[in-house]
């Protein structure tokens, strides 16, 4: 592999083919294999290919990819052959996209992402390989094989296509800042961040249409779902397929020596034009107790989004009693996962705002009458409000990002304040009607949120703050933090009278009395901000760590195997302070991910959030929950894998 000189004589265009063309042919056959089969399944029996388990044709008109592939002949063995055709192309086109990506500088300047080309290869050969248990395997000749061949490649190919996805953003950041650099910037990592992005947009179709078909057996819903499934095929294929504007400028040939430095020289150091000595730094202006308090509120924003999300899409499987496929949207939860892509992580002060704005989609669902459109604008707030924090408290010079950081936890504070005065409930919530008797006041919540706007993003206050590199440390323990910290705070401390609940079972509940426990839970919340702000040394300390460990487990173990009223008691104290210092981490695990990695500490984090918030969900999973019996009144479980 090496570059084209253009010219069909040169030195290393000898006996070859363009790498582009490898991936052309891999398209070619590979799609032509799907439509192949499909036109010789229109051809000789379209209405057996579209009757399924509970209906056929007219009310069913259009068939899933399975059964065009694997139900009949000739369209399962032509099928066959294109994916056999396209084998060798599949394969080169791996070792292409390892090579141009293995190479690609580190942020110290130096070859150290070559990790991560080959964990992409890894991941790309098991995509390839499980490929063949559900093309060559049917589910007539062995379903089992079929169904688990089809759920690896389908896991393996989403977690290639982000590992491709990152890569290329990774090359692109270097080759636009590499003047001699002899590769071109080209569009692919916005091309595959698309693809990614109209992946995961078809995956609540496609639940909710097989949903409709399998439980519900509505007439023609398989159809939608089919059509569905055959958008997802031509993403799949469409994503390979970009490869080739990466490979228009490579040869694969034979070569006398295939090593020659030529060869290898595909990238030059990094170091000289990232580090930029002798620039002045930015000065920061000096924060204002307005200022302060129009980010506290902000703050309290995201917070509310984020608590009344769970609320709003438990709602469908609550009222379906089951699965209903809106669960899909817990993914909002995982936003900052999109600052992988280089535009979003790029993005200036007034994108920021832009995004924060869509904040208040969220509190506009309060008087939208279908809960469909309230799931989905509360999903579209906390999305905006999830990533223009995370750029906010991780970016900018270190005064402003201390600031925001302070009033990011400032914002917990008034978010608990406000359910202790709604009575649990925060009054900005999109359940909450906007009128007395509910006690909702998203109309005010919103006017508030123009006023502090208008203060955080002032003219005055838009100061460019270049962001410094990463430092050459560790991104795995940060990341593992962000998303562990992420579910203690959610769990324990976005209501203050859960952990005084927690030392109590059965009625009357007795003992630590829930609004007199939630002041001093409120209060250990401050006592950790403060303790953050004098002596931020203390959240890393293992001491601490031990402390707050300890803690937690004897909030959830004291009041069931030593169930006396000091017991309760010595729990609840325990338990806050596992709260003083969640607090303390609450910024200071922010502050960290300024100082690396950020986009992977935010895609692990973020998987890792996600993990267990659902884990913890799944303690109080119903019999006919599928694994439910693997975590079911395990709570104490999900904790200790959290602290």
């Amino acid at each position: 592999m090496a570059k084209s000189t253009g010219s069909a004589s040169g030195p290393w265009a000898l006996d070859g083919v363009s790498a582009a063309t490898i991936v052309h042919l891999h398209t070619f056959f590979g799609l032509g294999g799907f439509l192949v089969a499909l036109a010789s399944s229109y051809h000789y029996h379209w209405h057996g290919v579209i009757k399924n388990e509970w209906f056929g044709y007219p009310d069913e008109w259009w068939p899933s990819v399975s059964a065009v592939t694997g139900d009949y002949f000739p369209d399962r063995n032509l099928f066959q052959i294109g994916i056999a055709l396209a084998a060798t192309p599949r394969f080169l086109m791996l070792w292409i996209n390892h090579t141009l990506y293995s190479r690609v500088p580190g942020y110290d300047g130096q070859h150290t992402a070559g990790w991560l080309a080959k964990a992409t290869l890894v991941v790309g050969l098991i995509r390839t390989l499980s490929c063949a248990g559900w093309v060559f395997v049917t589910s007539t000749n062995n379903g089992l094989i079929h169904d688990v061949g089809m759920i690896v490649y389908l896991v393996a190919g989403f977690v290639y296509m982000i590992l491709l996805t990152v890569q290329s953003n990774r090359e692109a950041r270097f080759q636009s800042l590499d003047a001699l650099s002899l590769r071109p910037v080209t569009r692919t990592p916005q091309y595959r961040t698309r693809a990614i992005i109209a992946f995961m947009s078809l995956l609540p179709c496609l639940v909710y249409y097989y949903l409709l078909h399998k439980v519900h057996r509505v007439p023609g819903a398989y159809s939608y779902y089919a059509c569905f499934e055959w958008a997802v095929v031509l993403i799949d294929v469409g994503f390979d397929a970009i490869t080739a504007i990466d490979a228009r400028d490579l040869h694969l040939q034979l070569a006398p020596n295939p090593m020659s430095p030529a060869a290898m020289n595909d990238h030059k150091s990094m170091a000289d034009i990232i580090v930029r000595p002798g620039e002045p730094a930015a000065v920061s202006p000096p924060p204002t107790l307005v200022r302060t308090m129009a980010q506290t509120y902000l703050a309290f924003l995201f917070w509310s989004v984020l608590t009344s999300h769970p609320i709003v899409v438990w709602y469908f499987p609550l009222y379906n009693m089951g699965i209903s496929g809106a669960e899909v949207f817990v993914l909002s939860m995982c936003a900052p996962m999109l600052l992988t892509n280089a535009a979003v992580r790029r993005v200036s002060l007034g994108g920021r705002r832009n995004l924060e704005l869509l904040g208040l989609v969220a509190l506009l669902a309060t008087w939208s009458p279908s809960p469909v459109l309230r799931l989905l604008a509360n999903g579209i707030g906390l999305f905006g409000s999830f990533v223009a924090w995370a750029l906010h408290l991780t970016d900018a010079a270190a005064a402003t990002r201390h600031e925001a950081q302070a009033a990011f936890v400032l914002g917990l504070l008034l978010n608990n304040i406000a359910r202790i005065h709604g009575y649990s409930n925060n009054p900005v919530w999109a359940v909450m009607k906007n009128d007395a008797l509910s006690g909702g006041y998203n109309l005010f919540g919103i006017a508030l949120t123009f006023v502090a706007m208008a203060v955080v993003y002032s003219p005055s206050a838009l100061v460019a703050h270049p962001r410094s590199q990463p430092a050459a440390v560790g991104w795995r323990g940060p990341a593992f933090a962000y998303g562990a910290t992420l579910h203690g705070v959610h769990t324990l401390l976005t209501e203050s009278g859960v952990v005084a609940r927690w030392t109590v079972d059965g009625t009357p509940a007795e003992n630590v009395d829930p609004l007199v426990g939630g002041v001093v839970t409120t209060a250990a919340m401050m006592l950790g901000l403060v303790a953050w702000t004098q002596r931020p040394q203390w959240a890393q300390s293992r001491f601490a760590w031990a402390a707050a460990s300890a803690g937690v487990m004897a909030l959830y173990a004291l009041p069931i195997y030593v169930p006396t009223r000091a017991s309760r008691y010595v729990a609840f104290a325990l338990g806050n302070v596992y709260v003083a210092w969640q607090t303390m981490q609450l910024p200071a695990v922010f502050e960290q991910t300024a100082h690396v990695q950020r986009k992977r500490v935010f895609v692990v984090g973020s998987l890792v959030y996600i993990t267990l918030f659902l884990s913890a969900i799944w303690t109080v999973a119903y019999e006919f929950v599928p694994g439910g019996f693997l975590l079911r009144e395990r709570t104490w479980l999900v904790m200790l894998i959290q602290v």
